[in-house]
């Protein structure tokens, strides 16, 4: 979180751990063809299915997961009284702005992760019925303190 004069940003970066995982993922898995056509004939039966089956099936689930994935950065301006939303993807952004008007509500909502674990997400609703997760993570207590910071700061506007 950063404050400059008038301006709050926040952002949600938690997608870039697997982008790094996927891009690393990737070049081993053109390693692996790599040194699957180089020592074709020195391979054993098995070698020869599985090397490119792993290649293949890696690339073929993580790319389009990853692509579909994004940072969120989310900057409050309190001189426009308007919020910006900017959706950045690997291959492109996208920009979403809103006026303080259109924010219905700032909500902590508790979910589960993969191992069962709570899992905080800190949610902007906008009136259209629209939410944004803006953080999130496994410790409640930081999301508290952002969504106190947050509704201090545009406190006198909504």
């Amino acid at each position: 979180m950063k404050i400059i004069s008038s301006k709050l940003s926040i952002i949600n970066n938690e997608s870039l751990f697997l982008w790094v995982f996927s891009t690393i993922w990737i070049i081993f898995s053109f390693i692996f063809l790599y040194l699957w056509f180089r020592d074709y004939n020195s391979l054993d039966n098995t070698a020869r299915i599985v090397i490119p089956l792993i290649a293949i099936l890696g690339m073929a689930t993580l790319i389009p997961f990853s692509l579909s994935k994004n940072i969120l950065k989310v900057t409050f301006d309190n001189e426009t009284c308007k919020i910006e939303i900017l959706k950045r993807f690997i291959l492109s952004k996208k920009l979403v702005t809103f006026d303080y008007n259109d924010l219905k509500s700032i909500e902590i909502v508790e979910t589960k992760d993969s191992e069962g674990d709570p899992y905080f997400n800190l949610n902007i609703y906008l009136k259209n019925d629209e939410f944004y997760i803006i953080k999130e993570g496994h410790h409640k207590e930081t999301l508290e303190e952002l969504m106190q910071k947050l509704l201090d700061f545009i406190k006198g506007w909504v």
